[in-house]
């Protein structure tokens, strides 16, 4: 009886571990969690525009991502605690006008790689500014 969807899937989580330490199957835990998951990521994904949609619709909000990319340039480190993508787009047009200078921590397989030193090297760009979403940003799952 509840509307918050963090709480649940922590709680499923924790439930799930606990299975599984205790070699306990818990595939009804397992598919809860995913539901709960893929409905929170499609309700995410109707919700936002894609960046893809802003770039060709509004060269000017494109042009003010661009500014706010080339203000972000100057941190090493930049972290956001938002749900919304605004970050995020202002990282793509960045990387769209300054080739790869803003990186994240995610690797192919959707997961975040701790060992953050290896991304702060330059690749393919004259710097870079790592990008780090912890409140789980779940648009960069879709």
């Amino acid at each position: 009886s509840t509307t918050n969807f963090e709480y649940v899937l922590q709680q499923l989580w924790y439930a799930s571990n606990i299975n599984k330490i205790l070699s306990i199957k818990c595939e009804k835990i397992d598919f809860a969690y995913h539901l709960i998951k893929t409905a929170l990521i499609d309700t995410v994904q109707k919700a936002h525009s894609s960046f893809q949609e802003w770039k060709k619709e509004d060269s000017t909000f494109l042009t003010k991502l661009e500014k706010a990319a080339h203000f972000l340039k100057n941190f090493s480190t930049v972290i956001s605690l938002n749900y919304d993508c605004l970050v995020y787009w202002i990282i793509m047009a960045g990387n769209d006008k300054f080739d790869n200078w803003f990186k994240d921590t995610f690797t192919d397989n959707a997961q975040s790689d701790l060992d953050w030193d290896k991304f702060r090297s330059p690749y393919k760009a004259e710097g870079a500014t790592l990008v780090l979403y912890p409140h789980g940003n779940l648009f960069l799952v879709l």
